[in-house]
């Protein structure tokens, strides 16, 4: 594959710099009281190191090098360890063809001055031009670290970077390494990468086993997303512990046995205000723990416990035993299961109201053959808006199971 040549990535990173580099000029300018551009600032104070470097640049865009050359010397011998002044020197060598003297001259401002990011900018660039990806991202990580606030527009272009394959599998490198920026990195990838390089870097990182828990479960979310539902149930399922050979009922962790993870096809608890959501243990469970659900008498528009399911089209049974503590609300709580992005569900159970001790409930309903391919169990408030979604007491749950009435064929 051809090197890149990411004009994007240079002009975003010198359109930054130039930001900053603006903001010292009119700093200075401001100090003495006059507008801020090169020519003012000179006339008050002709050794202006920022109005100088203004001018070098300016001659240089638009490829008067001769000039750039003299602006920046001139500003050399007033401020030998001025880098960005060296670099100045090296894109004019650079724009005649000479490309030993340019690597030359930047090799030094870097030296000079290692957090200068407009010799860092450059240095990136041509590393990419070249494709010396891995010491590209090496100055972009200097660079992201020295200059955090660049982030929100560097990361981006680093995710669309990333589409090359080959600078995907330096990414995956330079991310091994744990950099400051990996989080904010992934997140961006996740938000904007598309499928192919996204699954291409995660994939690396499962493979080296690099990837945490939580991102894991970010790189599930957006399989899901993207509607991958197999894919996403697969790979959730290869990192379920479980006995050999034993196969993942088609509602996970009904008992409430195991942490609820928040991750995949897990159960998923969503804050709400005035909802309390505990695994517990509790006398009559059939194992040791039990879901506690406490409503502290405010208004709940949603209760905020869900699973995503795959079922195949065919009947089911949804069983589950609750029990009730002075359960108030307008139309009790009841379980619903939909499919995926669908607002009318496809069954609904019966209203949890008032106080009752451990029963069990079941509710059947039908999974049809198209557009169903995922569907989510969540447990609601069908109370009527404002007053009527007022809510308080508890409700415990346990032994939650789905069952086919029949057998189903696998999709």
């Amino acid at each position: 594959m051809s090197a890149l040549r990411p004009a994007t990535l240079f002009g975003v990173v010198l359109a930054a710099m130039a930001c900053i580099g603006w903001r010292i000029l009119a700093t200075s300018a401001g100090d003495l009281g006059v507008a801020a551009s090169a020519e003012h600032a000179l006339e008050w104070d002709p050794r202006n190191p920022a109005a100088r470097l203004a001018l070098a640049r300016r001659a240089l865009h638009d490829g008067d090098r001769a000039a750039a050359r003299t602006a920046a010397r001139a500003l050399l011998r007033d401020e030998p360890l001025a880098a960005s002044a060296l670099g100045v020197l090296a894109q004019a060598s650079e724009g005649e063809g000479d490309d030993v003297m340019a690597e030359r001259l930047h090799a030094i401002a870097l030296r000079r001055a290692p957090r200068d990011p407009n010799v860092r900018a450059w240095t990136i660039d041509r590393d990419l031009a070249r494709g010396r990806y891995d010491d590209a991202l090496a100055h972009l990580s200097v660079l992201l670290r020295v200059w955090p606030s660049q982030q929100r527009m560097l990361l981006p272009v680093m995710v669309d970077l990333s589409r090359a394959p080959a600078f995907a599998d330096a990414m995956l490198r330079t991310l091994s390494t744990h950099p400051a920026w990996r989080a904010a990195l992934l997140d961006a990838l996740l938000a904007r990468g598309d499928g192919a390089t996204v699954d291409r870097i995660f994939e690396g990182l499962d493979v080296g086993a690099d990837l945490s828990i939580a991102e894991s479960g970010a790189w599930l979310e957006r399989l899901m997303r993207d509607g991958r539902w197999s894919e996403a149930y697969g790979r959730w399922a290869s990192g379920i512990g479980r006995g050999a050979g034993a196969a993942l009922p088609a509602l996970y962790n009904g008992g409430f046995e195991h942490a609820l993870s928040n991750i995949g096809f897990d159960w998923r608890v969503r804050a709400v205000p005035g909802v309390y959501v505990e695994r517990v243990r509790a006398a009559g469970a059939s194992g040791e723990f039990a879901l506690k659900i406490a409503f502290a008498h405010r208004r709940v528009p949603a209760v905020g416990l869900s699973q995503t399911t795959l079922l195949a089209p065919g009947s089911y049974r949804l069983s589950y035993r609750a029990r009730t503590e002075d359960l108030q609300s307008d139309r009790g709580i009841e379980w619903a299961i939909a499919c995926e992005g669908a607002s009318i569900p496809l069954a609904e159970g019966q209203p949890l109201t008032g106080r009752s001790d451990w029963t069990t409930y079941e509710v059947t309903f039908e999974v049809p053959a198209a557009d169903c391919v995922a569907q989510r169990l969540g447990l609601r408030n069908p109370g009527a808006g404002g007053p009527g979604k007022m809510v308080s007491g508890i409700i415990w749950l346990d032994d939650m199971r789905l069952e086919p009435l029949v057998p189903v064929a696998p999709r």
